[in-house]
């Protein structure tokens, strides 16, 4: 069973019906959700990293927090996918989605190095 790890921006919350149990999710980055989107992670069980929890924790702890989540014995195969919108609008100007506050660029850079499955 292979598990994910998603960083992501405000508006990525479409679930297309992968078999993937919410418990293995963990969403990074979010910032601006609103009361349905809250919902709905709760109600799939989607651990969430909000940018407070980077800004408090950094990103290599939120990295080794969201992999003890999904992988805790470094034993599954694991997938990153890594949604440009995660990052900050002053980063990516270009994104479809620009919300202030988000990944600067070198802690976009660590997320996907420091990620060892």
């Amino acid at each position: 069973m292979s598990s994910a790890i998603r960083l992501v921006g405000a508006d990525q919350m479409y679930f297309s019906g992968a078999a993937l149990r919410g418990g293995l999710r963990v969403y990074i980055g979010l910032r601006d959700l609103d009361d349905p989107e809250k919902a709905i992670l709760r109600a799939k069980g989607i651990k969430c990293f909000t940018m407070h929890d980077v800004d408090k924790f950094g990103i290599g702890k939120i990295m080794e927090l969201a992999l003890d989540q999904v992988n805790p014995g470094r034993d599954r195969p694991t997938h990153l996918t890594f949604d440009v919108d995660a990052l900050d609008p002053t980063v990516t100007p270009s994104t479809g989605t620009p919300v202030r506050g988000g990944l600067t660029f070198r802690e976009g850079e660590n997320a996907i190095t420091s990620w060892k499955p």
